[in-house]
Protein backbone atom coordinates (compact mmCIF):
# COMPACT_ATOMS: atom_id res chain seq x y z
CA UNK A 1 0.00 0.00 0.00
CA UNK A 2 1.06 3.52 -1.03
CA UNK A 3 1.21 5.93 1.53
CA UNK A 4 -0.33 9.47 0.19
CA UNK A 5 1.07 11.88 1.22
CA UNK A 6 -1.40 15.11 2.45
CA UNK A 7 -1.23 19.04 2.06
CA UNK A 8 -1.21 22.17 4.40
CA UNK A 9 -4.84 22.48 3.77
CA UNK A 10 -6.32 19.17 4.15
CA UNK A 11 -4.26 18.36 7.32
CA UNK A 12 -5.68 21.37 8.48
CA UNK A 13 -9.35 20.04 7.88
CA UNK A 14 -8.81 16.97 8.55
CA UNK A 15 -7.03 18.02 12.00
CA UNK A 16 -10.17 20.05 12.97
CA UNK A 17 -12.65 17.16 11.77
CA UNK A 18 -10.68 14.53 14.09
CA UNK A 19 -10.81 16.99 17.54
CA UNK A 20 -14.22 17.44 16.51
CA UNK A 21 -15.25 14.01 16.94
CA UNK A 22 -13.39 12.62 19.92
CA UNK A 23 -11.20 15.81 21.17
CA UNK A 24 -7.90 13.98 19.83
CA UNK A 25 -5.88 16.89 18.63
CA UNK A 26 -3.23 16.10 16.08
CA UNK A 27 -0.05 17.98 16.83
CA UNK A 28 0.79 20.41 13.70
CA UNK A 29 4.37 17.98 13.76
CA UNK A 30 2.32 15.07 13.33
CA UNK A 31 1.19 15.51 9.82
CA UNK A 32 2.63 12.06 9.28
CA UNK A 33 0.19 10.59 11.33
CA UNK A 34 -2.19 11.44 9.29
CA UNK A 35 -0.36 9.96 6.44
CA UNK A 36 0.16 6.81 7.74
CA UNK A 37 -2.96 5.54 9.66
CA UNK A 38 -5.40 7.16 6.71
CA UNK A 39 -4.03 6.24 3.77
CA UNK A 40 -5.59 2.72 4.34
CA UNK A 41 -9.31 3.72 4.34
CA UNK A 42 -8.35 6.26 1.30
CA UNK A 43 -7.23 2.61 -0.19
CA UNK A 44 -10.19 1.16 0.70
CA UNK A 45 -12.60 3.37 -0.95
CA UNK A 46 -10.10 3.85 -3.73
CA UNK A 47 -9.49 7.14 -3.42
CA UNK A 48 -6.24 8.82 -4.49
CA UNK A 49 -6.06 12.00 -2.52
CA UNK A 50 -7.09 13.11 0.74
CA UNK A 51 -9.32 16.06 -1.08
CA UNK A 52 -11.05 13.95 -1.75
CA UNK A 53 -12.03 12.35 1.59
CA UNK A 54 -12.29 15.64 3.06
CA UNK A 55 -15.00 16.67 0.45
CA UNK A 56 -17.07 13.99 1.35
CA UNK A 57 -16.52 14.51 5.45
CA UNK A 58 -17.72 17.85 4.84
CA UNK A 59 -21.66 17.47 4.39
CA UNK A 60 -23.14 14.75 6.11
CA UNK A 61 -20.52 12.09 6.00
CA UNK A 62 -21.71 8.67 6.39
CA UNK A 63 -21.61 7.14 10.15
CA UNK A 64 -19.24 4.17 8.82
CA UNK A 65 -16.67 6.71 7.64
CA UNK A 66 -16.38 8.81 10.57
CA UNK A 67 -15.78 5.49 12.96
CA UNK A 68 -13.20 4.16 10.47
CA UNK A 69 -11.27 7.41 10.45
CA UNK A 70 -11.57 7.56 14.92
CA UNK A 71 -10.29 4.19 14.71
CA UNK A 72 -7.72 4.94 12.94
CA UNK A 73 -6.53 7.61 14.70
CA UNK A 74 -6.89 6.38 18.25
CA UNK A 75 -3.70 5.21 19.72
CA UNK A 76 -4.21 1.55 21.36
CA UNK A 77 -0.60 1.50 22.52
CA UNK A 78 -1.07 -0.60 26.14
CA UNK A 79 0.77 -3.72 27.87
CA UNK A 80 -0.22 -5.54 31.09
CA UNK A 81 0.49 -4.00 34.61
CA UNK A 82 1.17 -1.06 32.69
CA UNK A 83 4.42 0.92 34.73
CA UNK A 84 3.55 -1.26 37.36
CA UNK A 85 3.58 0.49 40.37
CA UNK A 86 0.11 1.90 39.89
CA UNK A 87 -0.79 -1.37 40.08
CA UNK A 88 0.46 -2.20 43.96
CA UNK A 89 -1.38 1.26 44.64
CA UNK A 90 -4.16 -0.43 43.19
CA UNK A 91 -4.33 -3.85 44.82
CA UNK A 92 -2.53 -2.53 48.23
CA UNK A 93 -4.36 0.79 48.86
CA UNK A 94 -7.16 1.38 46.68
CA UNK A 95 -9.36 -2.22 46.39
CA UNK A 96 -9.09 -2.14 50.72
CA UNK A 97 -10.01 1.15 51.01
CA UNK A 98 -13.16 0.93 48.50
CA UNK A 99 -14.17 -2.41 50.94
CA UNK A 100 -14.01 -0.76 53.07
CA UNK A 101 -15.79 2.80 52.70
CA UNK A 102 -18.13 2.05 49.79
CA UNK A 103 -21.64 0.42 51.18
CA UNK A 104 -22.19 -3.09 50.98
CA UNK A 105 -25.71 -2.53 49.74
CA UNK A 106 -24.45 -1.59 46.38
CA UNK A 107 -21.52 -3.11 44.12
CA UNK A 108 -18.33 -1.60 44.22
CA UNK A 109 -17.64 0.47 40.45
CA UNK A 110 -14.88 1.25 38.56
CA UNK A 111 -14.52 2.62 35.27
CA UNK A 112 -11.51 1.69 32.83
CA UNK A 113 -12.04 4.72 30.56
CA UNK A 114 -10.36 4.30 27.23
CA UNK A 115 -9.73 0.66 27.88
CA UNK A 116 -8.34 -0.37 24.45
CA UNK A 117 -7.99 -4.04 23.81
CA UNK A 118 -8.71 -4.98 27.17
CA UNK A 119 -5.61 -5.17 29.41
CA UNK A 120 -6.59 -2.45 31.84
CA UNK A 121 -9.73 -3.70 32.90
CA UNK A 122 -8.37 -7.54 32.79
CA UNK A 123 -5.37 -6.36 34.99
CA UNK A 124 -7.65 -4.60 37.95
CA UNK A 125 -10.17 -8.21 37.24
CA UNK A 126 -7.49 -10.77 37.93
CA UNK A 127 -5.91 -7.81 40.65
CA UNK A 128 -9.48 -8.63 42.65
CA UNK A 129 -9.67 -11.94 41.66
CA UNK A 130 -5.80 -12.73 42.94
CA UNK A 131 -6.46 -10.74 46.40
CA UNK A 132 -9.79 -12.47 47.14
CA UNK A 133 -8.21 -16.12 46.27
CA UNK A 134 -5.53 -15.30 48.61
CA UNK A 135 -8.40 -14.14 51.12
CA UNK A 136 -6.27 -10.58 51.92
CA UNK A 137 -9.76 -9.16 50.44
CA UNK A 138 -12.39 -10.25 52.10
CA UNK A 139 -15.15 -8.89 49.15
CA UNK A 140 -16.19 -11.28 46.99
CA UNK A 141 -15.21 -10.28 43.05
CA UNK A 142 -19.38 -10.51 42.27
CA UNK A 143 -18.95 -7.14 44.67
CA UNK A 144 -17.07 -5.31 41.79
CA UNK A 145 -18.57 -4.20 38.50
CA UNK A 146 -16.06 -3.02 35.99
CA UNK A 147 -17.65 -0.62 33.13
CA UNK A 148 -14.51 -1.02 30.36
CA UNK A 149 -14.73 2.22 27.59
CA UNK A 150 -13.16 2.80 24.04
CA UNK A 151 -14.07 5.00 21.53
CA UNK A 152 -12.32 2.31 18.51
CA UNK A 153 -14.78 -0.95 17.90
CA UNK A 154 -11.95 -2.78 16.27
CA UNK A 155 -10.05 -2.28 19.86
CA UNK A 156 -12.83 -2.95 21.99
CA UNK A 157 -13.59 -6.33 19.62
CA UNK A 158 -10.15 -7.79 20.66
CA UNK A 159 -10.37 -6.55 24.35
CA UNK A 160 -14.19 -8.57 24.38
CA UNK A 161 -13.20 -11.62 22.95
CA UNK A 162 -10.04 -11.97 25.69
CA UNK A 163 -8.12 -13.67 22.99
CA UNK A 164 -4.27 -12.01 22.35
CA UNK A 165 -1.12 -12.90 20.04
CA UNK A 166 2.36 -13.91 21.57
CA UNK A 167 3.62 -10.36 21.21
CA UNK A 168 0.66 -8.92 23.31
CA UNK A 169 1.79 -11.59 26.04
CA UNK A 170 4.92 -10.95 26.30
CA UNK A 171 4.58 -6.99 27.01
CA UNK A 172 4.20 -6.70 30.86
CA UNK A 173 4.16 -9.95 32.48
CA UNK A 174 7.72 -9.19 34.48
CA UNK A 175 8.74 -9.46 37.91
CA UNK A 176 5.80 -10.06 40.32
CA UNK A 177 3.46 -9.71 37.71
CA UNK A 178 4.67 -13.15 36.02
CA UNK A 179 2.71 -15.44 38.33
CA UNK A 180 -0.43 -14.07 36.60
CA UNK A 181 0.07 -15.17 33.46
CA UNK A 182 0.74 -18.58 33.88
CA UNK A 183 -2.60 -18.35 36.84
CA UNK A 184 -4.95 -16.63 34.18
CA UNK A 185 -4.22 -17.45 31.00
CA UNK A 186 -4.26 -20.41 28.66
CA UNK A 187 -2.38 -20.82 25.94
CA UNK A 188 -3.26 -22.66 22.48
CA UNK A 189 -1.75 -22.98 18.95
CA UNK A 190 -2.98 -19.89 17.82
CA UNK A 191 -3.33 -17.34 20.62
CA UNK A 192 -3.39 -17.07 24.08
CA UNK A 193 -6.91 -16.90 26.17
CA UNK A 194 -7.69 -15.32 29.04
CA UNK A 195 -9.79 -17.38 31.85
CA UNK A 196 -13.74 -16.30 31.25
CA UNK A 197 -14.40 -16.07 34.87
CA UNK A 198 -12.42 -12.67 34.98
CA UNK A 199 -14.82 -11.44 32.03
CA UNK A 200 -18.02 -11.86 34.65
CA UNK A 201 -17.53 -8.69 36.15
CA UNK A 202 -16.40 -6.49 33.11
CA UNK A 203 -18.97 -4.73 30.67
CA UNK A 204 -17.17 -3.40 27.80
CA UNK A 205 -19.17 -0.72 25.94
CA UNK A 206 -18.25 2.19 22.88
CA UNK A 207 -18.48 5.62 23.99
CA UNK A 208 -16.57 8.87 23.42
CA UNK A 209 -15.43 10.69 26.24
CA UNK A 210 -17.13 14.27 24.14
CA UNK A 211 -20.60 12.26 25.12
CA UNK A 212 -22.80 13.11 28.16
CA UNK A 213 -21.23 10.57 31.25
CA UNK A 214 -25.16 9.99 32.56
CA UNK A 215 -25.71 6.26 30.73
CA UNK A 216 -22.85 5.25 32.51
CA UNK A 217 -24.09 6.11 36.41
CA UNK A 218 -21.86 7.04 39.10
CA UNK A 219 -18.34 5.38 40.08
CA UNK A 220 -15.91 4.54 42.83
CA UNK A 221 -12.71 4.95 40.72
CA UNK A 222 -11.87 5.82 37.49
CA UNK A 223 -8.70 5.24 35.54
CA UNK A 224 -8.26 7.69 32.77
CA UNK A 225 -4.61 6.71 32.00
CA UNK A 226 -1.97 7.98 28.95
CA UNK A 227 -5.27 9.37 27.79
CA UNK A 228 -6.41 12.77 28.58
CA UNK A 229 -1.99 14.29 26.71
CA UNK A 230 -4.04 13.73 23.64
CA UNK A 231 -6.65 16.59 24.35
CA UNK A 232 -6.52 20.06 24.65
CA UNK A 233 -6.48 21.93 27.58
CA UNK A 234 -10.18 23.19 27.48
CA UNK A 235 -11.39 19.97 26.92
CA UNK A 236 -9.28 18.81 29.55
CA UNK A 237 -10.67 20.96 31.81
CA UNK A 238 -14.53 20.11 30.86
CA UNK A 239 -13.51 16.05 30.71
CA UNK A 240 -12.03 16.06 34.57
CA UNK A 241 -15.35 18.61 35.68
CA UNK A 242 -17.64 15.81 34.00
CA UNK A 243 -15.42 12.59 35.99
CA UNK A 244 -15.60 14.85 39.39
CA UNK A 245 -19.73 14.74 39.32
CA UNK A 246 -19.55 11.33 38.05
CA UNK A 247 -17.34 9.90 41.40
CA UNK A 248 -19.04 8.90 44.45
CA UNK A 249 -18.49 10.80 47.70
CA UNK A 250 -14.76 9.40 48.36
CA UNK A 251 -14.05 8.11 44.79
CA UNK A 252 -10.97 8.06 43.55
CA UNK A 253 -9.11 9.28 40.26
CA UNK A 254 -6.00 7.44 38.69
CA UNK A 255 -4.00 8.87 35.27
CA UNK A 256 -0.94 7.82 33.66
CA UNK A 257 2.23 8.04 35.44
CA UNK A 258 3.21 11.03 33.35
CA UNK A 259 0.18 12.96 33.52
CA UNK A 260 -0.63 15.58 36.27
CA UNK A 261 -4.10 17.07 36.67
CA UNK A 262 -4.10 21.30 35.39
CA UNK A 263 -4.23 23.72 38.43
CA UNK A 264 -7.68 24.71 36.85
CA UNK A 265 -9.30 21.74 37.52
CA UNK A 266 -11.16 22.11 40.97
CA UNK A 267 -13.15 19.36 43.33
CA UNK A 268 -9.64 16.48 43.40
CA UNK A 269 -7.20 16.68 46.31
CA UNK A 270 -3.95 14.81 45.11
CA UNK A 271 -2.87 11.87 47.64
CA UNK A 272 1.21 10.29 46.80
CA UNK A 273 1.80 6.64 47.34
CA UNK A 274 4.50 4.58 46.23
CA UNK A 275 5.27 7.80 43.18
CA UNK A 276 1.97 7.40 42.29
CA UNK A 277 -0.66 9.85 42.91
CA UNK A 278 -4.42 9.03 43.26
CA UNK A 279 -6.88 12.13 43.30
CA UNK A 280 -9.73 11.96 45.50
CA UNK A 281 -13.34 13.55 45.44
CA UNK A 282 -13.28 16.35 47.30
CA UNK A 283 -16.14 16.89 50.18
CA UNK A 284 -18.65 19.51 48.52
Amino acid sequence: MTIITVSLNEFKELQYFIEKECGIQVGENKKYLIETRLSRILFDLKMTSFTELVNKLKFAPPKELVTKIVDAMTTNETLWFRDSHPWIVFRDIILPRMVTEVPQTRKIRIWSAACSTGQEPYTISMLIKEQHRRGILKAAPERFEIIATDISPSALFLAMSGRYDNISMKRGFVDEWLEYRTRYFKDNERFTEINPELKKIIKFKRFNLLDPFFELGTFDFVLLRNVAIYFSKEFKIELFSKINKSLNTGGMLMLGSSETLLPEIPGFKPSMHNRTTVYLKEAP
